[in-house]
């Protein structure tokens, strides 16, 4: 059974370096294991940390996520955090970097800690890179803009709001965007969540009044 095989492996959750057996082997062996026990989480959490060890990190991602989801063990968990904090770290010293991974990995290696761990510095790595996808994706919409080309406007810009849905700005220039390509009642959901943001902005009411106009008639 799966214990025998642990143990004629020499894994545990614990530890994953192979003092007798190469990790082919190991590989083969959990494959083995898992075609005929299907839907088996330790089978899978092992490969995971065999495919680890390997470096072969997809596959890791994958085992351990099987694992993860067919049982919410805590330590599975948080194996699978490490895990994807390190994807994060490595998207970002990519050239160019990789923004939209990093967040991606750390924002779903937040969920996986468990309660009272100290995430305090995964969170000021997030908050980095979400602030640079902001500006990315700000600037790609503006540019778009600049060109005349509206509607890689409209979807830089809401790509924007999805990191910073409370962006003053993304709104009020998705409102512009969506009003050049003649859809006054996206303007106008746009432009009232500008108000909301600044009530006492005098550029966004009068958008807002303008787009309720046209809708109208």
């Amino acid at each position: 059974d799966l214990a025998q095989l642990a143990a004629g492996l020499k894994i545990t959750p614990e530890e994953t370096l192979l003092s007798q057996k190469p990790s082919s082997w190991a590989r083969d062996q959990l494959l083995q294991a898992a075609a005929r026990i299907p839907n088996l989480p330790e089978a899978d959490f092992l490969l995971g940390l065999v495919s680890k060890q390997e470096g072969d990190l997809a596959g890791a991602e994958a085992a351990l996520k099987r694992a993860v989801a067919g049982r919410a063990d805590p330590d599975w968990k948080a194996s699978l955090a490490e895990l994807l904090r390190g994807k994060g770290l490595r998207a970002m010293m990519h050239k160019p970097r990789d923004l939209e991974t990093a967040r991606a990995a750390w924002l779903e290696a937040l969920t996986l800690y468990p309660p009272g761990t100290d995430t305090s510095g995964l969170k000021g790595l997030l908050e980095m890179a979400e602030k640079d996808l902001l500006r990315s994706r700000f600037e790609a919409g503006a540019t778009a803009f600049a060109s005349g080309d509206f509607r890689g406007a409209r979807e830089g810009f809401g790509q924007a709001l999805e990191i910073a849905p409370e962006f003053f700005e993304g709104w009020l220039n998705l409102g512009l965007a969506c009003g050049r390509m003649q859809d006054w009642e996206a303007a106008e959901r746009a432009f009232a969540e500008a108000v909301r943001l600044r009530p006492e902005d005098a550029q966004a009411r009068s958008l807002l009044m303008d787009a309720r106009q046209r809708l109208n008639h």
